[in-house]
């Protein structure tokens, strides 16, 4: 069975991956490209098919069995209502949202299936696996800090990936609070570390594209666990897998814990 993906954000980094890869397979279909209302890409022609790029989701809305949606902070804001209209399942890959909005979202699309990744890398997710049972692992003696590592066009720091990590540890430990515990930034703080103290720190340079080092520091050892894309195309291969799982679930708001289950 042909699975009919429409894009949103098709001009974009993610995006335009995500499509090449789309038209690669032959049990894959692109049913729709879509930009932003007024983008100078608006009435091109994707490659070799009969797609060109609209800013319309619910004109395609019936020929699309599931959208991917890579889009940015107040695009996706617009969007959330076509999607709680258009009823089709979509996969969100946007980061830097709030959890205000997540709440909200998630109650305005209870009745399709939706799947939320702030990073939709298979080998991103096992990582944080990997954190979790760490975690569980290793007693309160071993201090946690957080680096991570992009392009210097990325606007949202930390990253929505450092962000899901910092989280995931906290919930498999009893002494990490996230609200309470995570610090972002120690320049104006001239305290000795506190014990549950996570640091997250952020490096944003050249072409990077997105690289997670994760430390449980102890007295006598150190503890590394990282992941290091080596191209933008695990994110889409991760983002069209998601997709084609998520099409034919029942209504619901999904995570990628849900995939690995």
């Amino acid at each position: 069975m042909t699975i009919k993906i429409g894009v949103v954000g098709a001009k974009g980094r993610m995006g335009a991956n995500i499509i090449d890869l789309i038209l690669e397979d032959d049990k894959l279909e692109l049913s729709a490209a879509i930009e932003y209302e007024g983008s100078p890409h608006m009435g091109e022609i994707i490659h070799d098919t009969n797609i060109t790029i609209s800013n319309s989701i619910a004109d395609v809305a019936k020929n699309t069995d599931v959208f991917i949606d890579f889009t940015v902070y107040d695009a996706l804001k617009n969007n959330i209502s076509i999607y709680k209209t258009a009823n089709t399942p979509v996969v969100i890959g946007t980061t830097g949202l709030e959890e205000s909005f997540i709440a909200k979202m998630k109650d305005q699309l209870k009745h399709i299936p939706v799947l939320l990744s702030t990073n939709t890398s298979i080998g991103v997710n096992v990582t944080i696996n990997l954190l979790v049972q760490a975690t569980k692992m290793l007693n309160e003696s071993y201090d946690i800090e957080i680096i991570e590592y992009h392009h210097n066009k990325k606007l949202d720091a930390p990253s929505g990936t450092a962000i899901t990590m910092a989280k995931e540890i906290c919930q498999a430990s009893e002494r990490h609070n996230f609200t309470e515990d995570c610090v972002y930034e120690r320049s104006s703080n001239n305290n000795q570390r506190r014990k549950n103290e996570i640091g997250l720190q952020s490096v944003r340079g050249g072409n990077i594209i997105g690289d997670h080092k994760i430390m449980f520091i102890g007295k006598n050892d150190t503890i590394t666990i990282s992941h290091h894309a080596q191209s933008r195309e695990l994110f889409a291969q991760g983002a069209i897998h998601i997709a084609q799982w998520l099409a034919d679930k029942q209504a619901g708001y999904y995570t990628m814990k849900d995939i690995f289950s």
